[in-house]
C-alpha cells in the first residue's frame, strides 16, 4: 500500500494519502494467504519484493474528494483494477474500509475511528526528525489514548533513540482496552523488549509471527531472535517459514540450512540447501554454502566437490575463497599434497587480483601444514620489504609475534610487537595484538590487557592459562565466551573449550564439542588459529585413545604430528601424541625441534 498522491494543491491535505495506506494495510494484517504492508514509496515496495502495489491520486471535487485507487502487477507492470471513491475528507476511515473489503484485504478493523488522531498518526510516519515524529505522536494519543498503533510506533521511536524510561511510561498508560489479538501480541513484544529479556522477545515474537502467518520478515525476525539465544532448532523452522511464505527470497532457505546445521538436523540442512540452489543456480553462493555444510558434517569429498563447482561458476567469488576452503577439506582427509595445489591454485588467483595479503595467508598455511620454520623464515621476508602496506606489515609482525609465543619466546615476540605498534602510529591495533602483548608481558602472569572489553580479558585469561600450564582453568573463560559468540566463532571456541574440559576431567563435554568440523571463513583468522588448528586432531586423537578407539586415535593423532611439523610449541602436545601412538602400537615418530 503506497500512500496516494495529493493533487489537490492543499499541503493541509498531505496526510491523507498515508493514512489511507496506513488504514488498509493494517486492517489487512493477519491475513493467511497474503501480507499487506505499507511503504513510503515505489522504491520501498520495489525492495521488499512486493506483487502487487496500489497507489493512486486524490483530488477535489464537489462531493468532498475523489479517490482512485490503481492497483499494479510489479511483475507486469501493467495496471489490473482500478477503484474509485467520492467522499468528503471525514469519511476518510470509511473509503478505506470500503477500498479493503473490495480489495479482499479486510480482515481486522483499523484501532481509531477518530480522524485527528488518524491525522497524527500518518503525519508522523512522513517524518524523519525523530522529535517532530515523537510530537505528532504524543498528539494523536491525547487525541485517542486507545490508538493502539500509535502508541507502540511511539514506544518503539523512544526505544530506537535510547529512551527506555519513556517507552516504558508511554506501554504502562496503555488503557488495555479493544486489543485484539494482534495488538495484544505487539504489547507483549514491547514489554519483553523493555524488560531485556531475550528468551520472553524471542517467545513473544513467535506468537506474533503465529498471528501474521504470510508475514515472512516477521518470521525471519523470529528466527533471529531464537539464533541469538542458540536455539537453532527453532531458528531454522521459523526461517523455514520465512522461505515458504516468501518464495522470492532464497536467502532464508541458506539461514535455514545453517540453523539446521547447527542444530544438528543434516537432513533439515540438506533438503533446505536443494531448495536454496533450485530458487538461486545463477550465482555460487549455493555451491559454497553447500560445500560448507557438507564440511561440517563430515563429508569432506562432497564438500571438495561443491566448493570447486562455485570456484567454477565465478572464479572472482570471495576472492577465490572456495579454493581454500576446498584445500581445507583435503587437510582435514589427511592429502596434504592434495591440499597444497589447491591452495597455489587459490594464491595464483589472489595475485591474479592483485591481493598483497596472499603473502601473510601463504605464510599460514606453511605453518598450518607442519613447516612452520619455513613459514615463519617466509614472513620474516616479507616484513622486510618495504613495498608492501604498513597495515600488511604490522599485521603481519602480529602474526610472527604470536607464534614466537606459541614456541616459548616471549622475548622476540616482545621485539614483533613493538615493531607492529611503530607501523601502525605508536600503539598495538587490534584484539591479537593486544592479547599477544598481554601474554608476552611475563610469561602471561601480568593478566589481561588494559580494555574495557570483557571478551578480550577473558581470552586473555585464557590463552595463558592454555599456554602456560593451567589449561583446566581456561574452561570458565571460555564457557563464557562461547556462550556468547555467533554461531562460526562459537566452532573455534569450542575446540579450545574442549581442551580446557578434557584438563579438567570432563571428556563427555568435550567429546561433543569436537565432534563437528568447524566450517572455516578463510581470511578472517586470528592470529591465534594455531591454537586450534591442527590441535583439533590431537584432542579428537586424545579422546579416541581413551575410548580404546584405536583406529580414530592413531588417524587422528598422525595428523596432528604430520602438521605440527617443526618447531614444538610449548604446550608439548606433540610429545604426548607420541608417546600415545607408541602406546597404541602405531609409532611416534621423531620428535621436533
Amino acid at each position: 500500500m503506497l500512500p496516494l498522491e495529493n493533487l489537490t494543491g492543499d499541503p493541509g491535505l498531505a496526510w491523507v494519502g498515508p493514512a489511507l495506506a496506513a488504514v488498509i494495510a493494517s486492517e489487512a494484517e493477519g491475513r493467511q494467504e497474503q501480507f499487506v504492508f505499507y511503504a513510503p514509496t515505489y522504491g520501498e515496495a520495489v525492495n521488499r519484493r512486493a506483487a502487487l502495489v496500489v497507489d493512486g491520486h486524490f483530488s477535489e471535487c464537489l462531493d468532498g474528494l475523489a479517490f482512485r485507487f490503481d492497483v499494479e502487477d510489479l511483475r507486469s507492470s501493467r495496471i489490473v483494477r482500478r477503484l474509485e471513491r467520492r467522499a468528503p475528507v471525514e469519511a476518510l476511515i470509511e473509503v478505506a474500509r470500503q477500498a479493503g473489503e473490495e480489495l479482499s484485504t479486510q480482515r481486522r478493523l483499523f484501532p481509531t475511528t477518530n480522524l485527528e488522531a488518524l491525522r497524527y498518526y500518518a503525519q508522523a510516519m512522513t517524518l524523519d526528525d525523530p522529535q517532530l515524529r515523537q510530537s505528532d505522536l504524543e498528539s494523536a494519543l491525547r487525541q485517542d489514548p486507545a490508538f493502539h498503533d500509535a502508541r507502540f510506533l511511539l514506544a518503539d521511536l523512544l526505544l530506537s533513540t535510547g529512551d527506555t524510561p519513556a517507552a516504558r511510561r508511554v506501554v504502562a498508560e496503555d488503557p488495555g482496552a479493544g486489543l485484539d489479538e494482534i495488538s495484544s501480541a505487539r504489547l507483549q513484544l514491547l514489554q519483553a523488549r523493555l524488560s531485556r529479556g531475550r528468551k520472553e522477545v524471542a517467545d513473544a515474537l513467535e506468537k506474533l509471527s503465529r498471528l501474521l502467518p504470510a508475514d515472512a520478515e516477521t518470521a525471519a525476525r523470529t528466527a533471529q531472535e531464537f539464533l541469538s539465544l542458540y536455539d537453532y532448532a527453532k531458528a531454522a523452522e521459523w526461517y523455514g517459514r520465512a522461505a515458504e511464505t516468501d518464495p522470492d527470497n532464497p536467502g532464508w532457505w541458506n539461514s535455514r540450512a545453517y540453523a539446521a546445521a547447527y542444530a544438528g538436523d543434516p537432513e533439515a540442512a540438506f533438503d533446505s540447501l536443494e531448495r536454496y540452489r533450485a530458487a538461486d543456480a545463477d550465482t555460487p553462493n549455493s555451491l559454497d554454502s553447500y560445500g560448507e555444510i557438507c564440511f561440517r558434517f563430515g563429508r569432506l569429498e562432497e564438500a571438495e566437490k561443491h566448493f570447486l563447482a562455485a570456484y567454477e561458476q565465478d572464479p572472482g567469488f570471495l576472492g577465490g575463497a572456495p579454493l581454500l576452503k576446498a584445500a581445507w577439506c583435503r587437510l582435514f582427509g589427511g592429502d596434504r599434497k592434495g591440499a597444497d595445489e589447491l591452495f597455489q591454485r587459490y594464491a595464483r588467483t589472489a595475485r591474479d587480483l592483485g591481493d598483497p595479503r596472499i603473502g601473510l595467508d601463504e605464510a599460514r598455511w606453511r605453518y598450518w601444514t607442519g613447516r612452520r620454520a619455513e613459514a615463519v623464515r617466509a614472513l620474516q621476508r616479507a616484513v622486510e620489504q618495504p613495498a608492501f602496506p604498513r597495515r600488511f606489515l604490522a599485521e603481519a609482525h602480529v602474526q610472527l609475534a604470536v607464534w614466537r609465543l606459541l614456541a616459548g619466546d616471549a622475548a622476540q615476540a616482545r621485539n614483533h610487537l613493538r615493531e607492529a605498534a611503530r607501523l601502525a602510529g605508536g600503539r598495538l591495533v587490534g584484539p591479537d595484538a593486544l592479547l599477544a602483548w598481554s601474554l608476552a608481558a611475563d610469561s602471561g602472569r601480568r593478566g589481561p590487557p588494559e580494555t574495557p572489553v570483557e571478551r578480550l580479558r577473558l581470552l586473555a585469561r585464557a590463552y595463558g592459562c592454555l599456554l602456560y600450564g593451567k589449561p583446566a582453568a581456561a574452561a570458565a573463560p571460555l564457557r563464557r565466551i562461547y556462550e556468547t559468540s555467533p554461531p562460526l566463532e562459537r566452532d573455534l571456541v569450542a575446540v579450545l573449550l574442549a581442551w580446557a574440559e578434557i584438563e579438567a576431567g570432563r571428556a563427555g563435554d568435550a567429546q561433543r564439542l569436537l565432534e563437528p568440523n568447524p566450517i572455516w571463513q578463510p581470511r578472517t583468522e586470528s592470529a591465534f588459529h594455531s591454537l586450534i588448528f591442527p590441535r583439533i586432531f590431537y584432542l579428537r586423537g586424545l579422546l579416541a585413545a581413551r575410548a580404546d578407539s584405536r583406529e580414530a586415535a592413531v588417524r587422528n593423532l598422525r595428523l596432528f604430528l604430520d602438521y605440527s611439523g617443526d618447531i614444538r610449541d610449548v604446550t608439548a602436545h606433540e610429545e604426548t601424541a607420541r608417546r600415545l601412538l607408541d602406546g597404541l602400537g602405531a609409532g611416534g615418530g621423531k620428535p621436533g625441534r
